[in-house]
């Protein structure tokens, strides 16, 4: 009897270590568990008199990217207010620069205040990082081409176009590998050696562009000072061209490829869908979120959300992008469906 008891005692003791365990977890914890960040991401113009009833667009494509590793998006349309864009980036945890094309019918007034709001807030990421308030930017395809010209301030706006310190490069439709340059920095060390290996040896990313940085030419000297190349790949041509880029001083990411199009577009059969590609598309959404995990802003207004936004199909985009019967039938655009926003301004 006296034994039975003094085991049963035992018991209730390690019962009350295992509950004691369970519930180390502070609030600060749970807060960071439960945080799920959110994305600001720039929209991408269009000409008013070629595109009806619309002013600019996000491809539903980057948002699922973002939401696969549960964050949140706010979209910025090109053309709000810089009043209200500061409201906007006073709320959310990092920025999206995504991919697209900028017409080469559009008119000059659009063009420039793309490149303005696009450097705009390329201007206050650099200002929180500098102020000690950690605000990361991933970009791209287009979007990496332009914050790599970022650095140069104003001079953008004619450069992109004049095509000083960016090239043609003849990367459509294709699935290239990685080869890897400079690894010391927060997207080398996103994959080990064996995996580097791996991405060298076989296609993992795709790629769709015109343009881009050529690893070896005059003007990379002056781009280096900014940002590392962290992986290349090679075009069509041959010609090697920066794949992967991480800037020396803030937080600021570039991928030429397109990480979203492999999970979420399916109109183009080119498009890597094996695991590798996969993968690797996971592994920076993760990435992106986390860092943003690390900037405390939080959302005050919901009613900003891109769900109280309207999802178009891919019939209704086409029709919105290109209302002229002959532009239709010619449009090989890759987007399934696509945020709109009016004119703002």
């Amino acid at each position: 009897m006296h034994s039975k008891t003094k085991k049963k005692s035992h018991h209730k003791k390690n019962k009350t270590k295992k509950i004691k365990y369970q519930k180390s977890f502070s609030v600060k914890d749970i807060q960071i568990i439960r945080h799920h960040p959110t994305i600001g991401i720039l929209s991408i113009p269009m000409t008013i008199g070629k595109h009806k009833y619309t002013h600019s667009y996000i491809p539903a494509s980057y948002v699922k990217w973002i939401e696969m590793n549960h964050g949140r998006v706010i979209p910025i349309p090109y053309d709000t207010p810089k009043g209200a864009i500061d409201m906007i980036l006073n709320q959310v945890n990092g920025i999206l620069f995504i991919g697209g094309q900028v017409d080469n019918n559009m008119i000059r007034e659009e063009y420039v205040t793309f490149m303005e709001t696009f450097n705009y807030i390329f201007n206050h990421a650099k200002k929180s990082n500098n102020q000690g308030k950690y605000f990361p930017i991933f970009s791209i395809c287009l979007g990496m081409e332009i914050l790599g010209m970022m650095s140069e301030g104003d001079k953008i706006i004619k450069d992109y176009v004049s095509m000083k310190g960016i090239s043609d490069v003849k990367a459509r439709h294709y699935n290239s590998k990685l080869k890897f340059i400079k690894t010391d920095n927060s997207l080398g060390r996103l994959f080990n050696k064996e995996e580097q290996n791996l991405l060298e040896k076989n296609p993992c990313v795709f790629q769709n562009h015109g343009l881009g940085f050529l690893a070896d030419a005059s003007y990379m000297k002056k781009w280096e000072k900014y940002w590392d190349v962290v992986a290349t790949s090679k075009a069509h041509d041959k010609n090697e061209f920066v794949s992967m880029f991480e800037f020396k001083k803030y937080p600021f990411y570039g991928m030429q490829f397109h990480p979203e199009k492999i999970l979420f577009e399916w109109e183009l059969d080119t498009i890597g869908r094996e695991n590798i590609f996969r993968q690797i598309s996971d592994k920076l959404s993760h990435f992106f979120i986390q860092e943003c995990k690390k900037n405390g802003n939080f959302v005050k207004i919901p009613k900003l959300y891109i769900k109280n936004y309207n999802l178009w199909s891919r019939s209704e985009t086409m029709k919105k992008i290109q209302p002229n019967k002959k532009l239709l039938k010619d449009n090989h655009s890759s987007f399934e469906n696509s945020y709109y926003f009016d004119v703002l301004s």
